[in-house]
């Protein structure tokens, strides 16, 4: 098993070394969204050369990152923050979710899973807003 073993420097070097691949998955998108979890190697550490590449080939690119809970650790915090600011720079729309916000619509008798069908559940809405504003013709007054 690879693991990146938080270290975003690793995740980095293994999509970079991965770049044609991704080259060849993003060629002929005219949209890319990009489901990121921030505060780890991996996520922390491709999501970035993802959205670069995806910037150079001239594709939309949607961010979606998440936070990690404060019960994680000010390091891992750190280290989200730090992707963030790097994903900002070729991703034409970023938003940041804090996995806090997890604790204002549950309960304590929510179980873990439940709460990642939560997570599924909100992203899926927000690809379906997406993909409705495109789908959807529209009058734009000047």
């Amino acid at each position: 098993m690879i693991t990146c073993r938080s270290n975003p420097d690793v995740g980095r070097a293994y999509a970079e070394y991965s770049e044609d691949k991704i080259r060849e998955v993003l060629d002929g998108c005219d949209l890319v969204m990009i489901f990121s979890a921030l505060g780890g190697g991996t996520g922390s550490g491709s999501t970035e050369v993802v959205t670069r590449i995806a910037k150079e080939m001239g594709v939309l690119t949607f961010c979606i990152c998440t936070k990690p809970f404060t019960f994680e650790g000010k390091s891992r915090m750190k280290i989200a923050e730090g992707a963030i600011n790097e994903i900002r720079k070729y991703s034409d729309v970023t938003v940041v979710v804090s996995n806090q916000l997890l604790f204002k619509i549950t309960n304590q008798y929510t179980t873990f899973r439940e709460s990642f069908k939560i997570i599924d559940n909100l992203c899926a809405s927000f690809v379906g807003s997406i993909l409705d504003i495109f789908r959807t013709n529209g009058l734009i007054k000047c």
